[in-house]
């Protein structure tokens, strides 16, 4: 397989960068920031591009790996520019395949699950990748490409993606804003947020051996309801976080 890599940010580059680890040819790197495009392009010695007119025609696989607005724009502002033969992919959560149609004969999704930065490393065979194809050919060759860098790959509708995706977003981004509060008000009393991380990782392990609902621990499940009131006194400095306090710990209450 020949790759083309729409788009040079986390997701971009955690996946070029592995995929060329695997000896897998990355033919291009487009960014409409010449200077990104270039930054990775170093990284798996590929080309960088700022103009999709300039696409080599070399790549057989075309992965968008930018955010899921501009897929349709990038599309369809360049319609002329990609070959009918080449297999459009994009790795986005909650994007139908269908915004490939009419733009090529194989298109589909590579979705890989995980929180990406640029400046941490990952290993991507742990990276669950979930794929949909608009034929049975196109499933195949995208798990093909799966293969080259993890095991972990399973084939789910548009459906069971956006699911997934809004999962996601509950056990990951609003997990990681949690830290963020706790950080500042750990901060408040001169504490350091690495005190917090053992409890962290703990509760982090245990998803692997207990459900979520048996695994919840605190104030609230336990119905304590003098520690609740005097967390949410704590918190009259910071009424959003105090109300955000309150509905978490009722729906806890419910487990």
């Amino acid at each position: 397989m020949r790759i083309t890599i729409i788009g040079s940010g986390n997701v971009a580059t955690h996946l070029a960068v592995s995929l060329h680890k695997e000896c897998v040819e990355i033919v291009q790197i487009y960014s409409r920031n010449m200077q990104n495009a270039i930054e990775l392009a170093n990284k798996v010695g590929a080309e960088p591009v700022d103009n999709l007119n300039k696409l080599s025609g070399k790549a057989n696989v075309c992965i968008f790996a930018v955010t899921d607005d501009i897929i349709k724009e990038l599309l369809s502002k360049n319609a002329n520019v990609f070959s009918s033969d080449t297999l459009l992919l994009h790795t986005a959560g909650s994007v139908s395949i269908d915004v490939f149609d009419n733009y090529a004969a194989q298109f589909g999704a590579f979705y890989p699950l995980q929180t990406f930065s640029k400046k941490r490393e990952l290993d991507f065979s742990e990276i669950p990748v979930f794929i949909e194809g608009n034929t049975q050919d196109a499933e195949n060759r995208i798990c093909h490409l799966a293969q080259k860098i993890t095991k972990k790959i399973y084939a789910v509708n548009f459906e069971q993606r956006k699911q997934l995706h809004l999962a996601g977003v509950f056990a990951c981004n609003f997990t990681n804003f949690m830290y963020y509060i706790a950080n500042e008000l750990i901060k408040e009393k001169s504490l350091n947020f690495k005190m917090l991380v053992p409890l962290i990782f703990e509760t982090a392990h245990k998803t692997e051996t207990l459900p979520p609902a048996e695994a919840q621990t605190g104030p609230a499940i336990r119905n304590d309801s003098a520690t609740i009131t005097q967390h949410i006194k704590l918190l009259e400095n910071h009424k959003d976080w105090q109300q955000l306090y309150k509905f978490i710990s009722e729906e806890i209450k419910k487990l």
